[in-house]
């Protein structure tokens, strides 16, 4: 069974990444302004289990390997979130950390508030999911995690 792989990036990876493959000067992204807009998706057909093979990790993913995500839909519409990863090495023990995720209304279920911690939230947005549901990027609002 194929597993999805969920690709994390920031969209100024993306944009020095594609200006890095001309010889032009660099040409200012005109969308770089524009807010990142989540796209819809279906939330059953959505939980499963992603590897992250890439990411811009905050303070807390740092120096983490072999991660993955299992996100499990609830009968109240909320998503348990559970983040597995091993520290420093292949060779050390796997943690986990659970999350609580709530779908923004009128998201269309591609834009989920995640909780740390009480009382810290951040919003994470779908930015992409392939028809397959095998692939997905997500994105963070600031641009400045992915």
């Amino acid at each position: 069974m194929k597993r999805p792989l969920l690709i994390a990036l920031g969209a100024a990876s993306v944009a020095v990444a594609l200006a890095s493959c001309s010889n032009d000067p660099p040409n200012p992204n005109p969308r770089a302004d524009m807010p990142l807009q989540s796209m819809p998706v279906d939330l059953p057909r959505y939980m499963d289990r992603w590897y992250v093979i890439a990411n811009m990790p905050y303070f807390a993913e740092r120096d983490f390997v072999a991660t993955h995500v299992e996100w499990t839909l609830r009968p109240n519409g909320r998503i348990d979130d559970v983040f597995y990863g091993r520290k420093k090495g292949f060779d050390k023990p796997e943690t986990r950390h659970q999350f609580l995720d709530t779908v923004k209304p009128g998201s269309g279920g591609g834009e989920w508030s995640v909780r740390l911690f009480w009382p810290i939230h951040v919003t994470q947005m779908t930015l992409w999911v392939d028809p397959d549901y095998r692939y997905t990027i997500l994105g963070y609002p600031n641009k400045k995690l992915g």
